[in-house]
């Protein structure tokens, strides 16, 4: 792609039948000409609310752009691969770890000047976030993640491996010190994906606030307790 990419005409509307996935994604691309960075760089927001093929073939953006912010809203996924866990085709439409590959891709790579990532209400399962934290893991540069509407779990499953894709985002979390904001608000989450976050808040002096409001969390869990957290616990049954 590289140098073929012209952002200075960038079509205002964007239609699936226009081109193939790599072009969609320079279709979309908005430069903000009235803010540049500390080396006069234009910042560049990557807006790309529900579209799958465009979040699919980030790795192929040139990792010379000084991409900041990337906003993938609303997506949904139409692919019939789908995680081995999951066999109900209830569950289709669900973001998985495949649409996510292409991102960790990005976000692995050492060039990464990514700071803002927002991936909210995109229908994310448990092997989706697993495959975000495997691209955080490497990430220097990410300092927001917004992941507020999402499942964020094992769909119908309340056994030993619901939370496993929170469980390698803790884990990522926990040693992280690039990471400040972490916006879980409205993901489902109990007590079991709570006892993960607090543990990860023990060893993690970076964060500054993790937002947990509309989730089904006890209101004397020790995680309202720590001071980064953000929300209201679950009000008392009556």
């Amino acid at each position: 792609m590289g140098s073929r990419i012209s952002f200075a005409n960038v079509p205002a509307q964007y239609s699936e039948d226009m081109s193939s996935a790599p072009k969609l994604i320079s279709e979309v691309v908005r430069q903000k000409n009235t803010q540049k960075d500390e080396n006069n760089e234009p910042i560049i927001e990557l807006i790309i609310h529900n579209n799958r093929a465009a979040l699919r073939e980030i790795s192929e953006l040139p990792i010379s752009l000084n991409l900041q912010l990337l906003d993938a809203t609303g997506t949904r996924s139409h692919s019939r691969q789908t995680d081995q866990h999951f066999s109900s085709t209830n569950f289709s439409f669900l973001v998985n770890r495949f649409d996510l590959e292409s991102l960790s891709i990005y976000l692995a790579k050492t060039e990464c000047r990514l700071t803002t990532l927002i991936l909210r209400d995109c229908s994310m399962d448990s092997s989706a976030l697993a495959e975000l934290a495997n691209g955080l893991e490497k990430n220097k540069s990410v300092r927001n993640v917004d992941l507020s509407n999402n499942l964020v779990r094992r769909p119908g499953v309340h056994g030993l491996n619901t939370y496993d894709g929170l469980k390698r985002f803790c884990e990522v979390l926990s040693t992280s010190t690039n990471l400040i904001q972490v916006n879980l608000e409205n993901c489902r989450l109990r007590d079991g994906g709570a006892n993960l976050l607090y543990e990860a808040l023990k060893t993690n002096q970076h964060l500054r606030s993790l937002d947990l409001g509309n989730n089904i969390i006890s209101a004397d869990h020790p995680i309202w307790g720590d001071t980064r957290t953000i929300g209201s616990p679950m009000p008392p049954l009556t």
